[in-house]
């Protein structure tokens, strides 16, 4: 029994540093769209609407991709989405 519980400790850590590495993952994909945006110019610029994003968000999260209003939509759209199946979410 204490192999069993060894095994499903060890499974739940694997799954812990999967989710914590696929995290990170993302987070350096997004900085790295952001200084992309800097070398040509477009950072701070909202990928949907094209408004510029507010300097105070921005320095709250630089790597931002839209701006507070566009964000709220995408998360609206997100949660609708989500757990649908071959639902697209952009």
């Amino acid at each position: 029994q204490a192999e069993i519980i060894d095994i499903a400790q060890t499974l739940e850590q694997i799954d812990r540093d999967s989710s914590l590495a696929e995290q990170e993952r993302r987070e350096l994909n997004a900085i790295e769209r952001a200084l992309g945006k800097m070398a040509l110019g477009s950072f701070g610029i909202c990928e949907e609407c094209e408004e510029e994003i507010l300097p105070k968000r921005l320095f709250v999260v630089p790597e931002t991709r839209f701006c507070a209003r566009c964000q709220a939509v995408e998360e609206r759209q997100q949660a609708r989405t989500r757990g649908l199946p071959g639902a697209m979410i952009r």
